[in-house]
This record gives structure tokens, C-alpha cells and sequence, in this order.
């Protein structure tokens, strides 16, 4: 049985020595809850676009609702990754995945985790909300993917 070091701060005496099934454990655990944080995300992304989305771009100019086009597109592509992200570590898991040990990175450019873009603060604030929820859980999980590789 692997045995790993778990150590809160610095180095001391004082260290916890956790087998290989706690620590798949609390990777799961950590995994589950990414998941509902990221269908609680997508859920509300969807309620805002089906209601909120329609009435708020007839009250925008043209050049605003385009941003906010953008914008929702953004918000969407960073929650697709996120939940893909997610479920091929599920997968990898439960070793339904071929490459049980190891998987992919979210392999994103660099816009997909700039902020929200909207220079005139012109985007209804529901989906500025959203909009930066999705962007830090997408900054979250890209910071873990760049760690864990």
C-alpha cells in the first residue's frame, strides 16, 4: 500500500500519513464538489439565457447586445471546459477511463481565462455575476490542471 505525506505548513514533527485509498477519497470528494458547483453554475447560466438573456439585450444598444454575445459565448466555452475537465477526472476515477492514471489538460489559450470584458459596465449584472463565477471556477480548475500535469 502507497503511504503519502500530508503536511500542513511547515515541516515539523507534526505530519499526517495518509494511505493511498484516503487520498482518493479526498480527491474524490474534492472532484464531487466541483461538479455540483460547476451544475449549479451551468444551471444558472442556462435560467439567465432562456429569461433574463432575452429581456436584457432588447434594452441594450447593438453594439452592447454584440458584447454581451461575446460575452455569453465566453461564459458557456468556460463552463463547457470546466465540466469536461471534471468529468474526465470522474472518469479516471472510477478507471473507466483508458488512461486511468493520467488525463488531459484543459488545453486553453490564455483569453479563455482573461476577465469579463466590458469596458463601459454596459452587461446587465446578472450576467456579470455569472459571467465572473464561471471565470473563477474556470481560473480554479486551470491552476489545478497546470499543477496536477
Amino acid at each position: 500500500m502507497t503511504k503519502t505525506l500530508l503536511t500542513l505548513g511547515a515541516l515539523t514533527g507534526d505530519a499526517w500519513v495518509l494511505d493511498s485509498r484516503e487520498v482518493h477519497s479526498m480527491q474524490s470528494v474534492f472532484v464531487d464538489r466541483l461538479y455540483n458547483e460547476t451544475m449549479v453554475l451551468l444551471e444558472d447560466a442556462r435560467d439567465y439565457a432562456a429569461v433574463g438573456e432575452p429581456r436584457d439585450r432588447h434594452q441594450l444598444s447593438r453594439s452592447d447586445a454584440c458584447l454581451l454575445t461575446i460575452e455569453s459565448m465566453r461564459t458557456t466555452s468556460r463552463l463547457v471546459s470546466v465540466m469536461a475537465w471534471v468529468l474526465a477526472r470522474k472518469a479516471a476515477e472510477e478507471e473507466e477511463a483508458a488512461a486511468a492514471a493520467g488525463h488531459e489538460p484543459l488545453m486553453v489559450n490564455d483569453h479563455h481565462v482573461a476577465p469579463i470584458d466590458d469596458p463601459g459596465n454596459v452587461l446587465p449584472m446578472r450576467f456579470v455575476r455569472i459571467a465572473r463565477r464561471a471565470h473563477d471556477l474556470f481560473a480554479r480548475v486551470h491552476r489545478i490542471d497546470q499543477v496536477h500535469c
